[in-house]
């Protein structure tokens, strides 16, 4: 998919098919709790640990997907209040899916519900800073349920106990398998028109649902979305140290995109800047965007 028209065009600039989320990074008050939980339960595997952050990916011969930082004086997660709504896991199979709730469950760790979502199926859970999780696997593209070019699903309670009895391995796995990504965001925002004109807008990201006044899922390559935003939680905004977000990146194909990016975000008005190769983007909430071109990963 191209980009066009030009990065100082207003209007029609799409990101790439091959744009992904590839990493979220979050932060801390206990770093040793929180790594104790993503091994234990969650089956990733630490890449790289220092006394203050500690990075995870689902094997060692694949990158990051995961990064957590300690600040000993962050503040707890407020109730209500936009930030971070759930980051979610994405694995390659329903089987896969069966394993890792298989490990929430002899951890006996709580889990908060699931859903069968046309699209596929979902558990949902806390971690132990409260962070949402979703834990999920997509059917093939072609059975998800589209009408007029966007997503028309609908959700129902998981055959929970299908899952268990038929989708679980014996012996159940410590490991997440090494395909395992960061499927999807899902963001808490003030205001659902000024998230929108960020992602769609500006970003290129495409609409593939809305559930007016509530929720938009946006994304690129037609999936069914790489971020949702909602205005579910208000309009409180935390503390910059606040637990939870720090940022999320999306993966693109060439360092070109990063330039029209940075060419439109002053065209827009938004914050931008590059660390390295990785150019950087406030988002209406306030916490940065990363975007990260592959070519730059393999030169690097």
């Amino acid at each position: 998919m191209s980009t066009s028209p030009s990065a100082n065009s207003t209007e029609g600039f799409r990101l790439p098919d091959a744009t992904h989320l590839s990493r979220v990074h979050l932060r801390t008050a206990d770093l040793t709790g929180i790594v104790a939980f993503y091994e234990k339960v969650m089956g990733l595997q630490v890449v790289k640990r220092s006394e203050t952050q500690a990075s995870f990916s689902a094997s060692s011969s694949t990158p990051e997907i995961l990064v957590i930082s300690q600040d000993e004086n962050a503040l707890p997660r407020g109730q209500s209040t936009i930030g971070l709504y759930h980051l979610a896991i994405l694995y390659p199979s329903r089987e896969e899916l069966g394993n890792a709730v298989a490990r929430v469950a002899l951890a006996r760790y709580p889990i908060n519900g699931d859903s069968d979502h046309s699209l596929g199926e979902s558990v949902y859970l806390n971690d132990p800073d409260g962070n949402g999780l979703e834990l999920y696997y997509d059917r093939p593209g072609a059975k998800w349920p589209l009408r007029n070019g966007s997503i028309d699903g609908v959700s129902k309670p998981m055959d929970f106990n299908d899952l268990i009895d038929k989708a679980v391995r014996r012996p159940i796995p410590e490991n997440a398998p090494p395909e395992t990504q960061i499927g999807h965001i899902n963001l808490h925002v003030a205001d659902l028109q000024e998230s929108e004109r960020f992602f769609d807008e500006f970003l290129g990201l495409s609409v593939m649902a809305r559930i007016p006044w509530r929720i938009t899922f946006l994304a690129a390559g037609g999936y069914h979305h790489h971020v949702a935003v909602n205005t579910l939680a208000g309009k409180e905004r935390l503390p910059e140290n606040s637990v939870g977000l720090i940022s999320y990146r999306l993966n693109v194909p060439n360092s070109d995109v990063l330039a029209a990016l940075k060419t439109r975000a002053e065209l827009y008005g938004y914050q931008a800047e590059y660390l390295g190769d990785i150019l950087k983007i406030r988002d209406p909430n306030g916490h940065w965007l990363e975007l990260k071109s592959n070519s730059s990963e393999i030169q690097a």
